[in-house]
């Protein structure tokens, strides 16, 4: 044999190798996995991040394939008493990880799959919540409220309100819900000039207050008061008011 053939034979070889090499690599870091793949090894839903990354990008989804690559999770905040010991639970009590909320009483605990957990400080079931499929919460019970966005804890039993207001007119209207002790809560509609009456001329859309504590409460537009009614605690007041043409901004 010449050397040029020993020469050729060699670097066949090493192609040989290098390509079976580079396939087999290509078949593991692939989307898909051969059914005799174990799957893979993820973090637990309450685990911390093992590099460097910050919190707020791993709570905040951007690094959530680190923890379930197969499985879209949200995120949870919590706006609580800073120091006040707490833990995410299931309903059954079983808890699946502690609370340690910050200096300003923040909790960024995520991701989590939706469905329906409990707060649990100690030995006390603070309320419940659900975390739905597009991230947003809803169905808090207990000491528990939400706006969709945040997780609330309050240290009274919080009441909602829901007010059907009758609008006059397409327009921008502006609404502020006060208490006799300076609390106020805001809401906004937007009425286009497209869209159609519910009754005669007249639009209907409810507005929805959430975590009041009990007590008196006045629905204020263009700085006249609407109406006063009364929330109970852990209850929902449904009223109505109605928006005189004269008044509309």
């Amino acid at each position: 044999m010449s050397m040029d053939s020993i020469w050729l034979a060699a670097v066949g070889a090493v192609i040989g190798v290098l390509t079976l090499t580079a396939t087999a690599y290509a078949s593991r870091s692939g989307g898909g996995r051969a059914a005799s793949e174990s799957p893979p090894q993820t973090a637990a839903v309450c685990a911390a991040p093992a590099d460097d990354t910050r919190d707020d990008e791993v709570w905040g989804g951007q690094a959530a394939e680190a923890f379930a690559p197969e499985k879209w999770y949200a995120a949870l905040r919590l706006d609580v008493e800073a120091g006040q010991p707490l833990s995410l639970c299931e309903l059954d009590g079983t808890e699946i990880a502690p609370l340690e909320p910050d200096a300003d009483g923040d909790v960024a605990l995520g991701p989590i799959a939706p469905g329906r957990y409990a707060l649990v400080s100690g030995t006390e079931r603070l309320g419940s919540f659900r975390m739905y499929d597009n991230a947003a919460l809803g169905e808090a019970a207990g000491r528990l409220w939400t706006d969709g966005e945040v997780l609330h804890l309050a240290d009274y039993l919080p009441g909602q309100a829901e007010v059907t207001v009758t609008l006059p007119a397409a327009g921008y209207y502006s609404f502020a819900l006060v208490d006799d002790n300076g609390l106020r809560r805001t809401s906004d509609l937007f009425i286009p000039s497209a869209a159609r009456p519910d009754e005669g001329r007249s639009f209907l859309r409810t507005l929805e207050f959430y975590g009041l504590p009990e007590g008196r409460y006045t629905l204020v537009h263009q700085k006249l008061p609407l109406l006063q009614f009364r929330v109970l605690a852990g209850g929902v007041a449904r009223v109505s008011a109605a928006v005189a043409a004269n008044t509309v901004g």
